[in-house]
């Protein structure tokens, strides 16, 4: 096993010019403590990254490093023309001693691809035909181009990649799909930070399958996992960690209380999506590490007086339909409604990665047992989970849900995993990593 670090680069009060010096010398700072690579991250327009160049940034790290791996994580490929891109990664590969890790994405938000010119649903397209262009350049050393009179010319590389046929190659997973997809194309694969323990294990138990039953050794370094780690030791404790204004501490989470009363401060249709919980652009990108300001903009375009009431009750209920939370993966769609006072949520049915998110946030995710106990729900009625805590705790597959304003009852259903189970008792992921599972009362 080896330790990394994954930067987004986020902007902070310091001049430029010395933050880009400091951020080089905490990663040289990382070859020397034994770390085996470093990715950087390519944002547009936004606080949220300033390496929108990662080739002109990882260019100094080459410079400053002799044995540290580097590499984007990702390059937005339908925002390059393929040709360009390929020079470039040739390019760090030699200047690197064959150090470069390749990562291609179709770019991380809309409003970054349209700044651009770029339509957002070709971006499929264009990842395809840039990424296929890149690696059929590296393994012939030649590429096809266009020339005068519409014709087209076969010509070498003048810059060929250290590493043969090229350097590594690094793709996302996130589902039992993405995984195989990975293992179709040969990649090395990256599993993200949003999964559980044992889905992480269960996508690397199936990556290992696959590549074995083609044919292929398996070998673990071309498995990663990323996670966020914060350390606390006490030599730790006495740095000053600078913050520019739009680094906000999160919402803190509490465990569970034995039973959770609120009003029901919005109902959704069906389809609601990450974006309309935490939108994407320009506007709100660069709060990023602003959870209280993000929250602003949550169902500002389905509800706008949702914000005000949760201001006005400091808890409340929401109530969806089918595929609440579809979309991306990103979890700020689960801490703006924590930021908010948001308890739990009662849908028809969850997209899985938001609902898996929710969970992670301490928000109890909660679907009908009876779709048409949806109907009964209006906003301001104040519903309550009277035995919510010992319902979990037991395992009981439906939970009691009572409607305090008609006296009428129903049952909420779930099927949370049993470590699910206990991230919820605990308040959340960090308090069930921490071992915190005492109730409030």
């Amino acid at each position: 096993m080896e330790f990394g670090v994954f930067d987004h680069l986020d902007k902070n009060d310091r001049p430029l010019a010395r933050y880009y010096a400091e951020r080089l010398e905490v990663i040289a700072a990382y070859e020397r403590a034994g770390f085996y690579a470093y990715h950087v991250a390519e944002h547009h327009l936004t606080d949220l990254g300033m390496a929108p160049s990662p080739s002109v940034f990882l260019a100094a790290v080459a410079a400053r490093t002799t044995r540290l791996r580097f590499g984007p994580m990702i390059y937005a490929a339908p925002l390059y023309h393929p040709l360009r891109l390929l020079q470039e990664i040739c390019m760090l590969d030699q200047l690197s001693g064959g150090r470069l890790d390749m990562g291609f994405g179709r770019g991380a938000a809309a409003a970054e691809i349209r700044f651009f010119g770029v339509d957002p649903a070709q971006t499929e397209q264009l990842y395809e035909q840039t990424v296929a262009f890149i690696l059929e350049g590296m393994r012939d050393g030649a590429v096809t181009v266009p020339e005068e009179g519409g014709k087209q010319r076969r010509m070498p590389l003048a810059i060929a990649p250290l590493q043969k046929p090229h350097p590594p190659l690094w793709m996302g997973a996130g589902s039992a799909n993405s995984v195989s997809e990975v293992v179709r194309r040969g990649y090395n694969m990256l599993l993200g930070q949003h999964s559980l323990a044992e889905e992480t294990l269960d996508q690397v138990a199936q990556f290992r399958n696959e590549v074995t039953a083609l044919g292929r050794p398996y070998n673990p370094m071309e498995v990663g996992v990323a996670r966020a780690v914060y350390i606390t030791e006490d030599e730790a404790e006495k740095i000053e960690i600078p913050r520019g204004p739009n680094i906000k501490t999160p919402p803190e989470h509490t465990p569970l209380a034995d039973s959770v009363q609120a009003r029901i401060a919005t109902v959704q249709p069906d389809d609601i999506s990450t974006g309309d919980l935490a939108p994407d652009g320009v506007e709100v990108m660069s709060y990023r590490s602003n959870v209280p300001a993000i929250a602003e903009f949550t169902f500002r375009h389905r509800d706008p007086e949702f914000r005000k009431r949760m201001k006005e009750w400091g808890a409340g209920f929401i109530v969806g339909g089918h595929n609440y939370g579809q979309g991306s993966s990103r979890e700020h769609a689960a801490l703006a409604p924590l930021q908010l006072g948001v308890k739990a949520v009662f849908a028809k049915s969850f997209a899985r990665i938001h609902r898996r998110n929710l969970v992670a946030q301490g928000i109890v995710a909660l679907t009908f047992a009876d779709e048409g106990d949806y109907d009964r729900a209006e906003v301001g009625q104040t519903w309550r989970l009277p035995r919510l805590r010992a319902e979990l705790a037991a395992g009981s597959d439906e939970l009691a849900v009572e409607i305090e304003d008609t006296g009428d009852r129903f049952a909420a259903a779930h099927d949370f995993s049993e470590e699910e189970r206990q991230i919820l008792l605990a308040g959340g992921l960090l308090n069930h990593l921490r071992g915190d599972d005492t109730s409030e009362g």
